[in-house]
């Protein structure tokens, strides 16, 4: 008895038990966030509801809730591009509000702001906020970036960048349309000096 007790002992020092650390707040709401996106890409939406706050799943039905999130929130719905800025917690670490950036599967990102409470010791989804709504450029055809520099010499080429109407966003992100022709050879507008010129207008 006292042999085995020694070996626990000694056995205790030389393999000192590790604890295992707590995830941190921020991991898990970021989690719970991809996780009611996973299930939403799968059309889940009851494992997707389970994810929302008390308060959300007695307001809104599976049905509800369901056609809420389609119509209301179509990058969330189907999303394919998840990031998280700066999580911030309430001075009582009950609430946080998350940012996130989605990009759809329709290309379009918005940045939203997630309302998390803390239910017990879970953390739940009590709303969100579309903040941005970013919509992509489309070229008028198919080109491969970057273009080599014959294609402004020995090929005639048009490019058309199309402006979407955005709002101003923290990051002062801007997007114009621009019209961009490239020509070879000379043309009746072009400048006879200048042969090889190319032109940028800006409409």
């Amino acid at each position: 008895m006292i042999i085995a007790a020694s070996f626990m002992f000694l056995y205790s020092i030389l393999f000192p038990a590790h604890t295992v650390a707590a995830p941190h707040p921020t991991d898990l709401i970021q989690s719970v966030i991809r996780q009611q996106m996973n299930a939403f890409n799968k059309d889940d939406y009851a494992t997707a509801r389970t994810f929302a706050s008390a308060g959300l799943r007695q307001r809104f039905s599976k049905e509800r809730f369901e056609m809420m999130v389609k119509s209301g929130y179509p990058q969330i719905a189907k999303s394919h591009l998840v990031s998280f800025e700066e999580i911030l917690f309430s001075d009582d670490n009950q609430a946080a509000v998350a940012t996130v950036h989605i990009t759809g599967k329709d290309r379009v990102t918005v940045i939203a702001r997630y309302l998390m409470v803390l239910e017990g010791d879970a953390w739940k989804i009590n709303g969100v906020m579309i903040l941005e709504e970013i919509q992509p450029i489309r070229l008028s055809r198919e080109v491969k970036f970057p273009l080599p520099p014959s294609s402004f010499i020995n090929h005639s080429d048009s490019i058309r960048f199309e402006k979407v109407p955005i709002r101003s966003t923290p990051a002062a992100i801007l997007l114009w349309k621009s019209s961009w022709t490239a020509r070879n050879g000379r043309t009746g507008d072009e400048n006879p000096a200048d042969p090889g010129r190319e032109e940028m207008s800006y409409e």
